[in-house]
């Protein structure tokens, strides 16, 4: 009897139940969204970004302001694995310049001054 049991515990140790649905099905939780309620950018979306061959000088100034905060948050969630995703870091820094760009008016309208040829 004593080593029925201790097959019994050893499965245990090994396979804890946490883990495990009642029926023997790998337990998976379900990422919670955001608290904010923001949706947040899917991992095939973050490579879309990542591979355009524009590269993220020419594409990080076309996206609205909410779809930069995604992007972001996608970059910035990609670089803290173990194996981050080649050229997210670059894409992130320049993400965060241009972030920084937006939200600053005076360089904001400097860059539009000189845009418009107004020094």
């Amino acid at each position: 009897m004593g080593t029925g049991v201790g097959a019994i515990h050893f499965k245990w140790v090994t396979q804890p139940a946490s883990l495990f649905l009642p029926n023997g099905a790998p337990y998976a939780p379900v990422p919670a969204p955001p608290a904010d309620g923001r949706l947040v950018m899917n991992s095939s979306r973050l490579l879309h970004y990542i591979n355009d061959p524009r590269g993220p000088e020419e594409v990080l100034p076309t996206l609205p302001a909410e779809e930069l905060a995604k992007l972001l948050d996608a970059l910035f969630q990609n670089l803290d694995t173990p194996e981050p995703e080649y050229g997210a870091q670059a894409w992130y820094e320049m993400g965060v310049e241009e972030s920084a760009r937006r939200s600053d008016p005076v360089s904001s309208n400097s860059s539009d001054a000189a845009a418009h040829g107004v020094a």
